[in-house]
This record gives C-alpha cells, structure tokens and sequence, in this order.
C-alpha cells in the first residue's frame, strides 16, 4: 500500500537549521573583508575583470561591491 501524504511528509529530513548569530557574523567580516581588498585595488586603477580575476571572485560580484561603495561615497 501506498503511503498518504502526511506520511510521506513526516519522513521528509527536518529543515537545517538558521545560521548562528556567530556564522553570520563571521560571514559578514569575510565579505567586508573582500569589499576593502577590492577598494585597494580600484585606488590602485585595477579594472572590474582584473580585480575579480586577482580576488578569485566573478565579474557580478565586484560589480556588486563596486556599487556598495559607490553608495558609501567610496568608489574612486
């Protein structure tokens, strides 16, 4: 016999659990981390592709940053 949906649901794995405030915290030192090694490189001329090459990042996510400095009057 077929199970019914309530039974099946039941076996499903739990959710995983939220991040930590701790995991998250570290995450976010991570990135700004990265932010601020990819604002020496533009205050050193370095272009979008070779920054995101040199940090081992995509081009999207330096477009990100670049922007989020932008908007910090950082971006030079």
């Amino acid at each position: 016999m077929m199970p019914n949906a309530a039974e099946r649901f039941r076996t499903t794995p739990d959710a995983p659990e939220r991040r930590t405030a701790k995991a998250t915290a570290a995450l976010q030192a991570i990135r700004s981390s990265r932010i601020e090694d990819y604002a020496e490189l533009r205050r050193l001329g370095v272009g979008i592709h070779d920054a995101a090459r040199r940090l081992g990042l995509s081009k999207r996510t330096v477009e990100r940053y670049r922007s989020q400095l932008n908007k910090q009057g950082r971006d030079q």
